[in-house]
């Protein structure tokens, strides 16, 4: 488990485009504000270990992919249909 602090930038807007989601969506299954996600993806907030847990279990990814990883590890094709990765219901 990385420690999260310090980091702004993260994959979340290619993991999200890839789906096919938006942010207000990811702001739903976290139970979270959409200006929060919003603030994270832009580098305003700094993400916290809670942001870091929620979005994993909301996107179903470990958060090495979502947040660490170069977003090409999110082309494994056991999670990809007509070439999208397939999202969480």
């Amino acid at each position: 488990m990385y420690d999260p602090s310090g980091y702004t930038g993260t994959h979340i807007s290619a993991v999200l485009k890839q789906m096919e989601r938006e942010q207000s969506w990811l702001a739903r299954r976290m139970g979270v504000s959409p200006a929060l996600v919003q603030h994270v993806i832009s580098g305003r907030r700094s993400i916290t270990r809670n942001f870091v847990d929620r979005a994993c279990r909301a996107l179903d990814l470990p958060e090495v992919v979502l947040f660490f990883g170069p977003p090409e590890l999110l082309a494994d094709t056991a999670n990809m249909t007509d070439g999208k990765l397939v999202g969480v219901a």
